[in-house]
């Protein structure tokens, strides 16, 4: 799933996807094979009803991975713009979670797909930095007191989908994970979501979801 509309074209063009009939007219699914497993991308975002959403109709129609590939804003000063996020936990911070798991649960993603990342990350020697991200809806309520608090926490990144997309594969019972690229900086002001910087890195992300996906179809 692309969390990020200016990913989804990129992963398209790199799978070599032709668009597929499905149910939401206004998100096209594109779908081709890899090591003869059928791969479908789709644009599910922003926010976590959103990504839950396509993500159920993805499952319905047989599923059996589902990983996000999108973008992060880092809480922690030393991790810099591009450099790629695979989250280990997520900490619900939106709503939609919860109607998949109880409070105070977990919303972690599944192993294999961790493993996978980690592996295709090595083969490509690509760096990553795996931990806990922080999901929220509302995006206009970054305050300054709740980046510090998760700053404090050890907290890397925040998003908008991950604890959702895990709660979902937790629930459903299929295998999710995410692949996400850091697009802002506490230390910069604002230099908008595509600065050079990440636009170079975004494509190494295509490049270890590529792998990674060979890896969990094997």
């Amino acid at each position: 799933m692309s969390l990020s509309v200016g990913i989804t074209n990129l992963l398209v063009k790199v799978f070599n996807a032709k668009e597929a009939p499905w149910i939401c007219r206004a998100r096209p699914l594109y779908v081709d094979s890899v090591d003869g497993a059928e791969v479908g991308v789709v644009w599910a975002s922003p926010g976590a009803p959103l990504a839950t959403m396509v993500m159920e109709h993805l499952i319905a129609c047989g599923a059996k991975y589902v990983i996000g590939t999108g973008l992060v804003a880092a809480i922690q000063p030393e991790v810099d713009i591009g450099i790629l996020i695979v989250p280990t936990k997520a900490i619900r911070g939106e709503g939609t979670s919860y109607y998949y798991l109880p409070e105070g649960a977990d919303a972690v993603p599944d192993a294999n797909v961790v493993e996978a990342i980690r592996e295709a990350c090595r083969e490509l020697n690509t760096s990553c930095i795996e931990g806990t991200v922080f999901t929220m809806d509302a995006i206009h309520r970054e305050t300054r007191k709740l980046v510090k608090a998760l700053r404090r926490r050890g907290v890397v990144g925040m998003d908008m989908e991950t604890s959702a997309i895990f709660a979902v594969g937790m629930y459903r019972k299929v295998k999710a994970g995410c692949i996400l690229v850091v697009s802002t900086n506490p230390r910069v002001k604002s230099i908008g979501f595509y600065s050079e910087k990440l636009e170079k890195s975004i494509p190494n992300a295509i490049k270890v979801l590529k792998k990674t996906i060979k890896h969990v179809v094997r």
